[in-house]
């Protein structure tokens, strides 16, 4: 399963629907618009301003979808979801359009400006909407049709795992899991998957085979008798880029954001580690590397002195790297120190 083609074709997708919709946009304002404030029909001549905005138009559009978080999980996509997203991303990039492009346009009468707005919003929206309905079916489809899914790794290996994984596979319609292997959590419970699947190893095994079967989802289906590993295994979990999945009767021990998954198939809980959505995490980020910036650049004269400082005055290096949360821990703490180095002085008579 080709990830970053399927992202390509979501970008190709969105691009082109953008640029149609401009297109069709361009020549609505020239039959129409043009023709009620000049009184005849205009010349439908391409200019440069229409090759301009075919090209530049798209592409703020797709880099506006990837800002959202529209292609960060690309195969698991719900098709009503997907459409409010696009009705609503739609609604406020044509606004920011409309109020950077097209308020200076000449009018006859502000009933232009709404049937301007509602033409770009309504060609924008739908034809996107369209392009993605028939990518996220054909996508879904597969899915269901196992032609493609997502490489899974089963932790547990006993009635419950047994269950969930004939569960799984005797479904009519696949839920896109292809289980590479099960992983035991107490070797004295048995194994009821030998044989069914590959065994990779124990808990503590769990993140080598991550990396080697290149997993994508790990379904946890233990028995009453060793919930007390779960902190275990979430924490081996932690920083694996792997979507978490458990049996439902674990929820009552598991804190956290969380949502079922699963209507017509085994019902599965699905753990959200990350309780940001994507476009705050990308907002964050942003934030962060320009006040960051901002800051060393304004503070770059200050830094250099007291590195220079530093240097004469102590041993070792300028830099001491350690785990921090946040960049303004590192700028107080820096400061902090430079400050005790410009202010303080040794007492070098304290001791005789």
């Amino acid at each position: 399963m080709n990830k970053k083609f399927q992202i390509f074709k979501y970008i190709t997708g969105d691009f082109l629907a953008a640029a149609v919709a401009w297109a069709l946009f361009y020549f609505y304002r020239k039959v129409y618009i043009e023709t009620v404030k000049y009184g005849y029909s205009p010349d439908l001549h391409l200019d440069n301003k229409f090759y301009v905005g075919i090209l530049i138009i798209p592409f703020l559009w797709v880099i506006v979808y990837a800002f959202t978080g529209i292609y960060s999980d690309i195969f698991r996509k719900s098709r009503l979801r997907e459409l409010g997203q696009t009705l609503y991303i739609s609604i406020i990039g044509v606004l920011l359009i409309f109020f950077t492009l097209l308020l200076d346009d000449t009018i006859v009468s502000y009933k232009s400006y709404y049937s301007t707005f509602l033409a770009l919003l309504g060609l924008h929206f739908s034809i996107t909407a369209i392009v993605r309905f028939t990518l996220t079916t054909l996508t879904g489809r597969k899915i269901k049709n196992r032609i493609i899914g997502f490489n899974t790794v089963l932790v547990g290996s006993n009635q419950k795992a047994l269950k969930l994984y004939k569960e799984l596979e005797s479904a009519e319609q696949s839920q896109g899991n292809l289980f590479k292997g099960f992983i035991h959590v107490d070797h004295n419970n048995g194994h009821l998957l030998n044989g069914l699947l590959p065994h990779l190893g124990s808990i503590n095994d769990l993140k080598k085979a991550i990396e080697i079967n290149q997993i994508e989802e790990v379904i946890i289906a233990i028995e009453s008798s060793e919930h007390e590993n779960i902190g275990k295994i979430l924490n081996i979990l932690e920083d694996a880029d792997v979507i978490i999945k458990i049996i439902p009767d674990m929820y009552d021990i598991l804190s956290g954001s969380v949502k079922m998954n699963g209507i017509f198939g085994a019902p599965l809980i699905e753990i959200s580690p990350g309780l940001m959505p994507v476009w705050q995490q990308a907002v964050k980020r942003l934030f962060d590397i320009c006040v960051s910036f901002l800051l060393l650049l304004i503070l770059s004269p200050v830094f250099l002195a007291v590195a220079i400082i530093l240097k004469i005055s102590s041993r070792g290096p300028v830099f001491f790297i350690q785990e921090r949360i946040g960049c303004m821990v590192y700028l107080s703490i820096f400061i902090n120190s430079a400050l005790c180095l410009l202010v303080l002085k040794p007492n070098t008579n304290a001791i005789e």
